[in-house]
């Protein structure tokens, strides 16, 4: 009997460390891999001043009454097929949006918590890295130049698509921002909101939609005393096929 028992014992631990073995197994992966965006239909939207962020009804109201429609980046997205990726292997992957027939194939970097996607092209610019972006491109240096070009800090870089693994699939942080900048005169949420002299005379608005990334609300720190900021957040999500 006591044989019996120990020829069993023996047979289940033979048993599981021939299943830890074959978890151990690393198969091939089969390139290349698909994956296609689903449609965006959720979103965020946030306004801020150098205050923090506007919490008032009436002011926010007002304020996504009179600019929301500004914010249109997420219907570039609202089919499925708008956005895929195709990796050609662990380090390529090729995207093409749908609006284009042009595609780019990019260098693949990892890091703990981010994938960066990386063009191959360098880009020499006047304008710096906006403090309003959270991620940098892993490329990037800025350099003096001659004040007789207008400028007196040009910046050279490699653009980035910023992604995240969510179990099989991928997600893209997206955001629009519309930016209001005037130091000397009332935010567009002055006390007389029905005043719209303010608005068409003295605000300068910044608009940028489709953003690949996520929004630093450490910036607004730097933002003018009258500036305010809307931030429309959006997640771009691709499905693997």
């Amino acid at each position: 009997m006591k044989k019996l028992i120990k020829l069993l014992v023996l047979s289940m631990l033979l048993g599981l460390q021939c299943c830890k073995e074959d978890e151990l197994v690393d198969y091939p992966i089969s390139y290349p891999i698909n994956y296609v965006n689903s449609p965006v239909t959720e979103f965020t939207i946030k306004a801020f001043t150098r205050d923090g962020e506007i919490t008032d009804s009436t002011k926010f109201n007002y304020l996504l009454k009179k600019y929301g429609y500004l914010l249109s980046g997420i219907n570039n997205y609202s089919s499925e097929g708008d956005f895929t990726a195709t990796y050609l292997e662990s380090e390529n992957v090729m995207i093409r949006k749908a609006k284009s027939d042009k595609t780019d194939t990019l260098t693949v970097h990892k890091t703990t918590d981010l994938i960066y996607w990386e063009r191959k092209d360098t880009i020499s610019t006047f304008i710096r890295h906006n403090s309003t972006y959270k991620y940098k491109p892993l490329y990037y240096e800025e350099f003096l130049i001659p004040y007789s070009s207008g400028f007196t800090i040009a910046a050279k870089y490699k653009q980035c698509y910023y992604v995240k693994a969510e179990n099989k699939d991928l997600i893209l942080p997206m955001f629009d921002m519309l930016y209001y900048m005037h130091d000397s005169y009332p935010p567009p949420f002055s006390d007389n909101i029905n005043n719209e002299f303010y608005i068409h005379d003295f605000y300068i608005p910044l608009l940028g939609v489709n953003i690949n990334n996520e929004f630093c609300r450490d910036s607004i720190s730097i933002l003018g005393v009258n500036d305010t900021v809307i931030i429309k957040g959006y997640t771009l999500k691709l499905i693997k096929q």
